[in-house]
């Protein structure tokens, strides 16, 4: 008998619990790729979830975004407005930029929107003067210290133009409209002298290309109060007829009366519609009744009368 024979069956053990070992190691690795993965899907749905949450917070629940009045009813007054401008890109788009930051439905808000523009676009052409204080020309120089001191003017004519919208109605500004375009014309009229002062040729030129904005927003501003009172007309009549949509409808019960009336009027009502009912007075027209008019039964009347 071979020596090693007996440490034959030891070497099947060992193979066997080898083998089992191996088994639980591979059955170890493969749940912890399984619990890894999870872990993967876990996080990767997650990161969707709030990556998508921001944008249906703002959209709704149903994803999407919430209708707003107030915006919507300001564009209708903007276009409104603007069709009596001759620049009507040049006021919508400088219009819906100042609602667009407030979210005012208020017509006073646009028609003084319309004033307050023009106050940083003429700004932006008056110190475009200042590009030429190189210049050796005198007369170049001498057009750069008027616009500066035509510019507070303008500026100025503009803050009483505003102010005097400020402290009126909307519905009042047709009877101030003639104060408020004198203001502006006075606006405008400044942003001509300035390009009228420099001497023709280039710097002329690019003053005139500089004042086209301020020039075009002063002169919808013009426009749009000149024709206030038509305005005033037809944002009333859309007002009405939004009112008129929200108006509550009187309902009337079974017995024929309003739901305004009270419990015991009805009732009283009710008691006397069972009797037989004699009227104090009649009033016809044609001498049938004790009067002839209402005001002549309301005159002959008691002063003192109990009852209904």
């Amino acid at each position: 008998m071979s020596a090693f024979q007996d440490f034959g069956p030891l070497s099947e053990r060992r193979r066997a619990e080898k083998q089992q070992n191996q088994r639980k190691r591979l059955m170890v690795a493969g749940a912890s790729v399984s619990v890894v993965l999870i872990l993967a899907v876990v996080g990767v749905a997650t990161s969707l979830y709030h990556s998508n949450k921001p944008t249906l917070a703002a959209a709704g629940e149903d994803g999407h975004k919430p209708a707003s009045n107030e915006l919507h009813t300001s564009v209708k007054y903007i276009k409104t407005m603007c069709s009596a401008t001759d620049f009507k890109e040049a006021c919508e788009s400088s219009l819906s930029k100042v609602v667009t930051g407030n979210k005012s439905s208020d017509p006073k808000e646009i028609v003084r929107a319309a004033v307050s523009v023009i106050a940083s676009a003429a700004k932006k052409g008056f110190q475009h003067a200042d590009g030429f204080v190189k210049s050796d020309n005198p007369r170049v120089k001498s057009a750069i210290s008027l616009c500066k001191s035509l510019f507070d003017e303008a500026n100025e004519e503009l803050q009483l133009a505003l102010s005097r919208i400020d402290v009126h109605k909307f519905e009042d500004l047709p009877n101030h409209k003639d104060y408020i375009k004198n203001w502006l014309s006075a606006a405008m009229h400044y942003q001509v002298m300035c390009i009228d002062a420099f001497p023709e040729g280039e710097e002329k030129t690019k003053m005139k290309e500089a004042m086209k904005h301020g020039k075009q927003l002063t002169s919808n501003a013009l426009a749009i109060i000149g024709a206030a009172s038509r305005f005033l007309s037809l944002i009333g009549h859309q007002r009405n007829l939004a009112e008129e949509k929200e108006k509550p409808t009187v309902s009337f019960p079974r017995d024929g009366l309003p739901t305004w009336v009270t419990a015991e009027t009805r009732r009283h009502l009710k008691e006397q519609a069972k009797k037989k009912l004699t009227p104090n007075v009649t009033v016809a027209k044609d001498g049938s009744g004790d009067f002839r008019t209402i005001n002549g039964a309301l005159n002959a009347m008691p002063k003192k009368y109990t009852g209904r």
